[in-house]
């Protein structure tokens, strides 16, 4: 009598895709590249977003919406050679140095982890 009734069910595709790890590090290096220890090394850029990374033996070059390279001294663990475009979901970023002639960075606000 008390038969058990199994119905087929499908998981739907969910509507979003996670980052990978590797997209996740990607993210990361675009984001730490405006840390003050990398400060120096952005003087002729540093009012730009970077618009992707390349990593290289020496370390990894940054380019710049501007136009600029610069090469920095991260080990991103990343392949050698490759072009990692930089994801960016606003218009802000980190002050750097405490420079207040940038309207466009962000001051005191916590950090995203995505």
């Amino acid at each position: 009598m008390g038969g058990v009734f199994m119905l087929g069910c499908t998981n739907p595709a969910p509507p979003y895709v996670y980052p990978t790890a590797q997209d996740q590090n990607v993210n990361y290096l675009c984001n730490i590249i405006y840390e003050p220890q990398y400060a120096l090394f952005l003087l002729s850029a540093r009012r730009f977003r970077v618009s992707k990374i390349v990593p290289v033996e020496d370390g990894l070059i940054a380019y710049f919406k501007n136009e600029k390279q610069v090469l920095l001294p991260i080990n991103s663990g990343l392949p050698v050679g490759e072009e990692f475009y930089c994801r960016q979901r606003d218009s802000s970023y980190p002050c750097l140095l405490g420079d207040n002639r940038d309207s466009n960075c962000t001051r005191n606000r916590p950090r995203r982890v995505d």
